[in-house]
């Protein structure tokens, strides 16, 4: 896999990469409700789940990371960067409200499309707003947004500073092509897993107990571990050559499956507007993914 990831696909590839990658975040939501269930109560659940494959991440590339000096700032601050919008991402989840922290994260895509202009040298493309927009209709309506649901809060800044972060720490992933991608993983899941154990701090949240942990462990290993690290390594890989607005519209795959989950295993009705919010987010991917311009 790692030789296969070595070699940089084509771009329509690489987009279709992106978009089943993030598909497969959108059942995130499965393995992290059974946790929670078990006794790893809201951010811990993250943070334990974030935690698991680190040993896995430090045996493949901590040498990588240490020797790999030019690149160190590289690592910390694109680690950081996503880890806090990942981090900040959950949180909004828990102390927000769900709606308002999805919509304001899903707002990478134009954060990435201006840090993209300024500092990658991208060229405004009518087509790539046109899909920012008709992903932003489709998520408003998946997520049944109303008019009382635009009332901003003091909580929902960290929804919209998740996307923000996610969206510098894309920047810099795209401007570092020969970083090594591991190491980038292995310092996103390290500043994950401190930033979420300090935020379950100052929440307040019980430390849970060893039992809870040890028979969370074979469920969070298979998910965290055989899944989601996986398309993790696959995402940042691409996320070096692909252009991180694409990556942001394409992201939004995530919600769409979410939401298509939840409708089969929860038995939650969708209604006609949200299922014509899925229809969009799947014809923004078709736009981007089928542009005749790859440089977007």
């Amino acid at each position: 896999m790692i030789g296969f990831l070595n070699k940089e696909m084509s771009k329509r590839s690489a987009m279709l990469a992106v978009f089943l990658t993030s598909s497969v975040w959108g059942v995130l939501w499965i393995p992290l409700r059974y946790i929670e269930q078990i006794g790893l109560k809201s951010l811990w659940a993250n943070t334990f789940f974030i935690a698991i494959p680190l040993p896995i991440l430090v045996y493949f590339s901590a040498r990588t990371l240490l020797r790999d000096k030019p690149h160190h700032w590289v690592y910390l601050s694109a680690g950081l960067m996503v880890g806090l919008g990942f981090m900040f991402y959950s949180l909004g989840l828990i102390v927000g409200s769900v709606t308002k922290t999805t919509l304001l994260f899903y707002l990478t895509p134009v954060w990435s499309s201006i840090l993209g202009i300024i500092f990658l040298g991208e060229r405004s493309r009518p087509r790539l707003w046109f899909a920012h927009l008709l992903g932003m209709a489709g998520l408003a309506l998946i997520m049944n947004l109303n008019q009382t649901g635009l009332d901003l809060e003091l909580q929902d800044v960290f929804g919209f500073l998740a996307g923000i972060f996610w969206s510098i720490g894309s920047v810099i992933i795209r401007r570092n092509p020969k970083a090594n991608y591991l190491a980038l993983n292995l310092s996103n899941y390290s500043f994950a897993v401190i930033i979420g154990f300090i935020g379950a701090l100052i929440l307040g949240l019980p430390i849970p107990s060893f039992d809870a942990m040890a028979q969370a462990l074979p469920v969070g290993f298979i998910a965290s571990c055989l899944i989601f690290l996986p398309a993790m390594v696959f995402f940042f890989r691409i996320a070096q050559y692909v252009s991180p607005a694409v990556v942001g519209i394409l992201m939004l795959s995530e919600v769409f499956f979410a939401a298509l989950t939840a409708s089969i295993f929860l038995g939650e009705t969708l209604a006609a507007l949200q299922w014509l919010g899925a229809a969009l987010i799947i014809m923004t991917a078709l736009i981007v993914t089928t542009s005749d311009d790859q440089n977007t």
